[in-house]
């Protein structure tokens, strides 16, 4: 083996010649120097003329293109990061630091590594690295994340991620502000994200706040036909010269106000039926073609105001089967969500049938998109949404490689991960460092990722905390492995408590064999996680491997992680005790056993409330949300009381009372 070609050391510090100045290029130069100074505390020179004679330097180069793709030499008195474009010499830089043993597991102190030692050097060789998707990006779907922005773009940046989505949530309806916010931080990130080469894209369900509510007072016809009667309750009329009147002119100045978005999202209501027209001239239309009319008029408008930018059409709930009449215009690009798919499987899975249905739509999608003319397609995933999986993070190792690989097979070079819930996170995610690894090569060992997140994250025993990993995503799987019988609901909430809302871990209403199949696979779950318990509490024993961690301890460590993994014991037990109940609802089991079982289940979420009131007291808007979320759950609860206990009048009007209360005390 070639000796390896030291260039820091007590007696050498190679200069970094910036062969040409660029911001992204000048940056690459300055992460190299800052990370070479805390791996060695020696203090690299960065240089702008070539080094005389035969004097050995680390030459930054890059070329004129757009791929973030590099290329690094190693020899004896040379390196050289030759970027395929700015961005990709910056890549080069961070994959350079990555082999010296630099990681970034979550924004900030608690997530960075730096090792520390006295010589630096690399084996000689080339390496050539082009990423598997063109786009990659981070979706920050939560307004207290923009009070870290800073930090959520470094993080990306440096795991070499290339766009950053800003999704507004919560919705003004739970008193959320993301526009006022946005633009109170705006100035401050934009020459950020301009200086790593990072797109920015701005959006969510917004279209309706092109089309007001109160404007229903005086334009009916604008508004969309329900069968009876015209009605402001969601989206719109797209036939109506009126409502695209003023859609566009609502588009053009929220055009005007966001000149520093490279990709907008305005997307219709979120639900999954009943919110297009049925007037006579929409009524031949599909919810899909409904929706890209009005996404064509809106990207008529962008194209007058910033031409260089796109807006997407949302293929999600029932838009996600492709469009029949209407044909996208040039600056439309398809982002393809798949929420209530099944995480237990890669979306190709044929031997899924839930994942079989969302496959089917998005090839039909691809291919429509494709013949219109548009050859790159968007995809917006969920990997780190805690408000899909309920608070919790469930680690997808395994099922990540084979997504990203299904999803570029399809023809999506763009695939977005977005990170959300309804309180802070207490230890990293495990799926976001995954994420960015695997959406840059997905043909890496995924054992050893996780290895190396447990070594490195954690500082402990990498083979205890990697099994403990490995126990929790085996109990999310049996968690997650739905059916397309426990997803089928009406998203369209007319009545709050007959039926309550349910998501996608809300699969108590399916057949009685499903549900008891169902049953099963928590109580396996559950010895998952108790052997998951098991490995934690074995690294957190004294002498059990650990190293210093500097001012992140190893006892901070530990506690984060166990209190985390706390919150979803909690909710492992109440998923159970509910599954239960309905269970033996189905069953027509004495009353007895069904008061029984729902006690329980209402212990169980007390417990998970009293979570939530001791983790987040001290952050009153978390909680808030936190509580809001779960209150769904006591209405669950209230409706099997009501469909199993309430049989006489009486009972169901005391049922109706005590729900009442409950909604108002939540």
């Amino acid at each position: 083996m070639a000796e390896t070609v030291k260039f820091v050391g007590p007696d050498q510090a190679w200069p970094i010649f910036l062969a040409r100045d660029h911001p992204t290029a000048r940056l690459a130069a300055e992460e190299l120097q800052t990370y070479l100074r805390r791996i060695s505390d020696r203090s690299l020179p960065i240089i702008e003329v070539a080094p005389g004679g035969e004097s050995p330097c680390i030459e930054t180069l890059y070329e004129e293109g757009k791929s973030d793709g590099f290329v690094r030499q190693v020899s004896a008195d040379r390196i050289r990061l030759i970027g395929r474009s700015p961005r990709g010499l910056l890549c080069a830089v961070y994959d350079l630091l990555e082999e010296l043993g630099c990681r970034w597991y979550y924004p900030g102190e608690q997530g960075e590594r730096a090792p520390r030692q006295s010589v630096v050097g690399l084996p000689p060789g080339v390496k050539d690295e082009e990423p598997f998707l063109h786009g990659r990006g981070l979706i920050l779907g939560h307004e207290q994340y923009l009070k870290e922005a800073s930090a959520w773009i470094d993080w990306a940046g440096k795991n070499r991620l290339n766009y950053v989505f800003f999704h507004p949530f919560p919705p003004r309806s739970w008193g959320g502000r993301y526009e006022k916010a946005w633009h109170r931080i705006r100035r401050e990130i934009t020459p950020q994200l301009g200086r790593r080469g990072m797109a920015i894209e701005y959006g969510g369900h917004l279209l309706t706040d092109l089309l007001p509510r109160r404007t229903f007072l005086w334009q009916r016809e604008a508004f969309r036909f329900d069968g009876r009667r015209r009605t402001a309750d969601h989206n719109l009329c797209p036939s109506s010269l009126a409502a695209m009147r003023l859609i566009r002119q609502r588009a053009r100045k929220f055009f005007l106000a966001h000149p520093e978005i490279d990709v907008f999202h305005l997307w219709p209501d979120d639900i999954a039926g009943g919110g297009w027209c049925s007037c006579p001239s929409c009524e031949h239309l599909s919810a899909s073609d409904q929706a890209l009319m009005v996404t064509n008029e809106i990207a008529d408008v962008l194209s007058e105001v910033n031409p260089r930018a796109l807006i997407s059409f949302l293929a999600y709930h029932d838009t996600s089967v492709a469009p029949a009449a209407i044909k996208p215009r040039p600056n439309v690009a398809l982002l393809y969500a798949p929420r209530e798919r099944c995480y237990a499987h890669a979306l190709d899975d044929t031997e899924c049938a839930l994942n079989r249905k969302y496959m089917s739509d998005l090839r039909s999608q691809a291919a429509w998109f494709r013949d219109s003319g548009w050859p790159e397609l968007h995809v917006f995933e969920y990997y780190l949404d805690g408000i899909l999986f309920k608070s919790m993070a469930p680690p997808l190792a395994n099922l990540l490689p084979a997504d990203l690989r299904a999803y570029r097979d399809s023809g999506c070079h763009h695939v977005g991960a977005i990170i959300t819930a309804d309180r802070p996170w207490i230890t990293p995610p495990l799926n976001g460092f995954l994420f960015a690894k695997l959406a840059w090569n997905p043909d890496q060992d995924v054992d050893n990722l996780v290895r190396d997140y447990a070594s490195g994250y954690y500082g402990g025993p990498a083979d205890v905390l990697a099994t403990y990993q490995q126990e929790l995503e085996l109990a999310f799987h049996l968690l997650l492995d739905l059916t397309p019988e426990e997803t089928e609901r009406n998203l369209v909430i007319r009545n709050v408590l007959d039926p309550p809302p349910m998501d996608a871990l809300d699969f108590m209403n399916a057949p009685l064999e499903v549900r008891r199949a169902k049953l099963a696979a928590l109580l396996e779950a559950r010895k998952h996680l108790t052997k998951a318990g098991a490995h934690l509490e074995a690294a957190s024993r004294p002498g059990a491997g650990w190293k210093p961690r500097g001012r992140v301890t190893r006892n901070e460590i530990l506690s984060r992680e166990q209190t985390s993994f706390r919150l979803a014991s909690l909710q492992f037990d109440f998923l159970y005790q509910r599954q239960l109940a309905y269970c033996l609802m189905g069953e027509k089991a004495p009353r007895r056993q069904i008061k029984t079982a729902l006690r329980r289940a209402e212990s169980a979420l007390h417990a998970i409330l009293d979570w939530g009131k001791r983790e987040l007291r001290q952050e009153r808007k978390w909680l808030y949300q936190f509580q809001l979320t779960h209150s769904l759950w006591r209405l669950h609860l209230w409706k099997v009381c009501h469909d199993a206990l309430a049989w006489t009048p009486l009972g169901r009007l005391i049922w109706r009372w005590r729900a009442l209360a409950a909604r108002r005390h939540a």
